[in-house]
């Protein structure tokens, strides 16, 4: 059954089979999708040549497989041989031609769609109850094999794969925002840490967020986009000299102690580190610094 005609709210999963199989889990997507209009939705904002209106129930069955595990378009084909569903399920060949029609631009209307969607949640009732919200952002690294494969690179892992950039609520480890990107290291971080601040500026602009990265992402640019927009930040900096004279600085009696590990020990202080840039000189730089005890 993959096309329900009445609402899935109605239908009940029981699993008192030992052959049934993970699929019916999509029960919970399927009603979240539904819950949501994701399927108008999507309709409404992703228009590659010859969609016509079908956009959402495409991108929802590329979505509900690789929910399920699936990792090719053939895989698709499982969700039209039980999976419960609110919407018809392409076919994979229909998900292929569908797919390979994108271009940068209906990227960035998927893109659109997930805003919207995130917005449609946050309304129903998903939004940060509190006023303080830490934003995770960080890379990650998705192996791939051959070379001929189009946007890979090898990172610091040395891994040949993609590196797609992910931004995730600390409180609940939603997504709120996400990026493909061409290559990896620091490729793209800072125009996508200034989206992912704009997106949330407009979905919750009663709430202040904090960014916080890892080493990895750090620079000079990235600091200066989250100065200019006012955001707060939390970013880890590799040990350089100035950075070690800043510590070096730091008395005896400022150091904090922490909750470190079961058997170690730690502290943490704080101190001011100028950038030197003209973007941003005489703007201080809080550092986070542990140290053994």
């Amino acid at each position: 059954m993959s096309t329900v005609t009445q609402g899935l709210d109605r239908i009940e999963t029981v699993f008192d089979e030992g052959s049934l199989v993970a699929d019916g889990g999509l029960l919970l997507a399927g009603t979240l999708a539904c819950r949501l209009g994701l399927e108008g939705l999507i309709d409404e904002t992703v228009t590659p040549p010859g969609a016509g209106r079908g956009s959402g129930a495409k991108v929802l069955g590329a979505v509900c497989s690789m929910l399920v595990g699936g990792s090719f378009f053939s895989d698709a084909d499982r969700l039209r041989a039980g999976a419960v569903l609110g919407f018809s399920v392409p076919a994979p060949s229909t998900l292929g031609t569908f797919m390979r029609t994108f271009t940068w631009g209906h990227v960035r209307q998927l893109d659109r769609a997930q805003e919207l969607a995130l917005g449609r949640a946050w309304a129903a009732g998903a939004a940060p109850a509190a006023q303080q919200v830490t934003i995770d952002v960080d890379s990650a690294v998705r192996e791939v094999h051959g070379d001929a494969k189009a946007g890979a690179a090898y990172g610091h892992s040395g891994r040949l794969g993609y590196h797609p950039l992910v931004a995730v609520r600390d409180d609940t480890g939603e997504v709120v925002h996400s990026r493909m990107r061409s290559g990896s290291s620091q490729r793209g971080h800072v125009r996508f840490a200034a989206e992912t601040i704009a997106r949330l500026g407009r979905l919750a602009p009663e709430a202040q967020f904090t960014l916080r990265a890892d080493a990895g992402l750090f620079s000079w640019d990235l600091i200066d986009k989250l100065t200019d927009r006012d955001c707060r930040f939390l970013i880890a900096v590799a040990a350089n000299p100035s950075i070690d004279r800043a510590i070096a600085a730091i008395g005896d009696a400022d150091w904090t102690p922490i909750d470190y590990t079961d058997d170690g020990e730690a502290q943490v202080a704080a101190t001011e580190l100028t950038s030197g840039r003209t973007a941003s000189s005489g703007a201080p730089c809080g550092w986070r610094c542990a140290a053994p005890a």
